[in-house]
């Protein structure tokens, strides 16, 4: 079964979306200063704004005698302290600022930064919330409370304060993606693509915006245009997560070709890097190629050993490749360090199934589906031995609960579309044929069947067509030349049809699979 792809953020994303690092210069306070103090706090500030907090510093301390009640002169201390990360003298000096001037939103807002720093998120969630309180329309603080709650993962409340903050109406490329990340959180994700097309043009040809997008985009299952994102970066600005977020991208709309130039393209900046060795791996099996396949996959073996996923598809790649022995080795060695993992179970499974050790395969899958009721790849797996074993009804019911989890996969509705198609329910079986060929419209299995129902409703030119294309891709594919040779026969081209029958390797009136269809 194949993965979900696991998006890497890399460093082309750095950071266009976090919260405050340091307290920004504020303006004074409206308590009134002392000409000599006014004076102190205007070099101070300038020291600060030239980055000379060490100088500014030194100044205010000396002269604070001064300014003895400025909550602004304390404002700056706490700020001078904060540059050179000193946090809780800055924080000293903050919180005597804000009992000098109760009502100034800005020193909660630098309190909040500080404790940030220090990893105390929750003080500093209070201290943000008491800037809004005080002044519901700072927008600083919103951002900030809008950040963490994105990064605690409460779409809900993050949204709430980005749309207190007027992020719909912001051209500030950060609050736009964190905006757009929030919206789809919450599930909404067509104000999340208005919010994502918006950036876009903002930020077009920016290497970092091109990147969040394209992230953001692959997550939520946009891979066509996560790809143009991915894609718009040039050449001599693309890093490593940018290739390998390209060919996961890739390989999830199976552009096989495609996928595999940009992991190579990764593994060029980062040689045996386990996840582009990992990525490429997968390309290799899914393309038929199981032994270039299993060279790659040892090879993320090697560098990050017993890491479930790299073990799993290099397990695949071994049992495709009928190297069982191996596998055996790998799995045994992984249990130990994973006993129960849903994903080894089911390539014990998937071991026994090909060895033909049917009750083996059915124990490993249902031990699978113990640890984890809702694997695909298990159900599958049982659902095809089952099959195998002739437990038809069986079969039909874990494909059916398939279709529960994930309503367009292309396996199950394929594998009911030919239990339809046996039953002779044909408009039934079209149904599931058409479902698994818009997730997959390559899948031979389904376009033959297709084929079968154009041939059996007299459409011979949409049929040709469909049966073309599975030979383009699989030329050795005996049901599809018998089934071509059924349709060049109804189009009056016989000997092109002997020839294709011939190719089948079946004598003439002989299907080359159980559940053709008499065509009229």
């Amino acid at each position: 079964m194949s993965r979900s792809p696991v998006f890497l953020i890399g460093s082309m994303l750095a950071v266009l979306f976090g919260w405050m690092g340091s307290p920004g210069i504020r303006a004074a306070s409206s308590a009134p200063q002392t000409e000599t103090c006014t004076a102190l706090l205007e070099r101070a500030q300038a020291l600060l704004e030239r980055g000379q907090a060490g100088s500014a510093l030194e100044l205010l301390r000396a002269d604070m005698p001064h300014c003895p009640e400025s909550a602004q002169a304390y404002n700056l201390l706490g700020i001078s302290y904060d540059q050179q990360d000193r946090l809780e003298a800055a924080q000293r000096a903050f919180q005597k600022a804000a009992e000098l001037a109760p009502q100034w939103p800005a020193v909660h807002n630098n309190m909040a930064s500080t404790y940030l720093r220090e990893g105390q998120s929750k003080l500093a969630v209070i201290e943000f919330k008491q800037a809004l309180k005080l002044e519901p329309n700072n927008k600083l603080a919103a951002i900030s409370l809008a950040s963490f709650y994105l990064e605690q993962k409460d779409y809900a409340q993050s949204l709430g304060y980005f749309l207190a903050a007027g992020a719909p109406g912001s051209n500030e490329p950060a609050e736009l993606l964190g905006l757009a990340k929030a919206y789809f959180g919450t599930g909404d994700r067509k104000d999340g693509l208005a919010a994502a097309g918006k950036l876009s043009a903002i930020g077009k040809g920016d290497p970092k915006v091109e990147f969040s997008l394209g992230l953001l985009l692959a997550q939520y299952g946009y891979y066509e245009k996560a790809i143009d994102h991915f894609s718009a970066i040039r050449p001599e600005q693309r890093d490593f997560a940018s290739y390998q977020n390209l060919g996961l991208s890739l390989m999830a709309l199976r552009r096989f070709a495609g996928a595999q130039a940009a992991f190579e393209m990764a593994l060029r900046l980062s040689p045996n890097n386990p996840d582009a060795c990992l990525g490429l791996g997968r390309v290799l099996l899914s393309s038929d190629e199981p032994d270039r396949a299993v060279y790659w996959l040892s090879q993320a073996d090697r560098a990050v050993p017993r890491r479930v996923d790299i073990v799993f598809a290099l397990a695949e790649a071994l049992i495709r490749a009928s190297r069982y022995e191996q596998a055996v080795a790998l799995l045994n060695d992984a249990l130990r360090n994973a006993p129960g993992n849903a994903d080894l179970l089911q390539a014990f499974g998937d071991l026994a199934a090909a060895e033909h050790r049917d009750q083996e395969a059915i124990s490993s899958y249902q031990q699978s589906l113990k640890s984890e009721p809702g694997d695909l790849g298990s159900l599958l797996g049982l659902a095809n031995v089952c099959q195998r074993l002739g437990r038809s009804a069986e079969a039909v019911e874990v494909y059916q609960r398939i279709l529960t989890l994930s309503p367009n996969n292309a396996a199950a509705n394929t594998a009911l579309g030919q239990d339809s198609l046996k039953q002779g329910q044909l408009s039934r079986a079209e149904m599931y044929f058409a479902t698994a060929l818009r997730e997959d419209p390559n899948l031979p299995e389904a376009n033959e069947s297709m084929a079968e129902i154009d041939l059996h409703h007299g459409r011979y030119g949409e049929a040709d067509e469909a049966l073309r294309q599975v030979l383009k891709a699989h030329p050795g594919d005996q049901r599809a030349h018998y089934l071509l040779g059924e349709v060049l026969l109804k189009l009056g081209r016989k000997n092109d049809a002997e020839a294709e029958f011939k190719l089948s390797e079946n004598p003439r009136g002989q299907a080359a699979a159980s559940h053709t269809v008499a065509p009229h």
